[in-house]
């Protein structure tokens, strides 16, 4: 009767230890998996940031070597230009006597190709940041509510089938092969516009994670500036001088072949000079987040100067 009873009594106390037992166990299994996820998430993270950083250096190198592109092509195009309007007096489409730089049909093309290649890449790049900033398609919805996107569609149309002709009409020409890939570019340069006016660009915080991206955006607002300043000043001297871009034989009429040429220089020199004005606000502007595109009565911030002197619309 005695061990009975003892046996009753420890059953109880052996029960409860062997719960409380398993209950240590699990807790101590619970913790071994949860340093183990964290040591997981730790290795992951890591892996991330070092992806991050290589991608980021890839980005880096590719768009220095862009911009120092672009800056020699444009340099070899003013030397082109130079030439055949001192001595043959004509577009480049149309100088054939030009033997100053040979293959001059290689590095034309490639200077709208160079930069649509760095828009593209900047475009990806800033969807990437500042998740508070307006996404893509935010800005598209506001973009079409305004008025100066549609003035800047019309603008952007016609001087795309404009440079379209005269790819055409020149087939076969040497110069005649850069205005084939003009349109993209075109295209690619106004859609930065667009864009960069809703967004302030990188910040000081994606300074940190990635390093000198603020610089190398300023880079590539100023290198597109100027490349847009150069451009208008051909097609400008293009209309002072009448030297037109498109064959005589588009019209019967001499006097309507005349305007049709120095209309759609016009247009073109305004466009190029819409591009030059924006990115190089853009890049001095010391106010990121004013819109510097904007319709007259909008209530968006407008870009104000130092000395407060007004507004500047477009």
């Amino acid at each position: 009767m005695g061990k009975n009873r003892q046996q009753s009594d420890k059953a109880p106390y052996n029960d409860s230890e062997r719960a409380t037992a398993d209950r240590d166990g699990n807790q101590e299994m619970g913790k071994v998996s949860d340093q183990r996820s964290s040591s997981q998430r730790s290795k992951d993270g890591k892996i991330r940031n070092r992806l991050r950083k290589f991608c980021w250096t890839v980005v880096l190198l590719l768009t220095v070597a862009l911009l120092a592109t672009r800056l020699v092509l444009h340099a070899l195009f003013t030397v082109v230009f130079i030439d055949c309007l001192g001595n043959n007096a004509s577009t480049t489409p149309r100088c054939l006597n030009f033997d100053l730089i040979p293959n001059r049909f290689v590095f034309e093309p490639l200077l709208p190709l160079v930069s649509a290649t760095t828009t593209i890449t900047w475009l990806v790049v800033l969807q990437q940041l500042q998740t508070k900033e307006p996404s893509y398609s935010h800005i598209g919805r506001k973009l079409l509510k305004k008025l100066y996107f549609w003035k800047y569609v019309v603008v952007v149309v016609i001087v795309c089938v404009y440079h379209t002709m005269v790819a055409i009409n020149n087939i076969g020409l040497p110069g005649s092969y850069y205005y084939f890939f003009a349109p993209f570019e075109e295209i690619c340069t106004a859609t930065l516009m667009l864009i960069s006016n809703f967004r302030t660009g990188p910040t000081h915080q994606d300074d940190k994670k990635f390093k000198h991206i603020r610089k190398m955006f300023k880079g590539v607002l100023l290198v597109t500036a100027i490349e847009n300043v150069v451009l208008f000043m051909v097609t400008s001297v293009y209309l002072s001088l009448h030297i037109l871009t498109l064959p005589s034989n588009l019209t019967r009429s001499t006097t309507i072949h005349l305007a049709i040429n120095l209309t759609l220089l016009a247009v073109n020199a305004k466009y190029r000079w819409i591009l030059a004005d924006f990115f190089l606000a853009k890049t001095f502007l010391k106010d990121k987040n004013c819109r510097i595109l904007r319709d007259v009565g909008d209530n968006d911030e407008a870009c104000v100067d130092d000395n407060d002197e007004g507004i500047h619309h477009v």
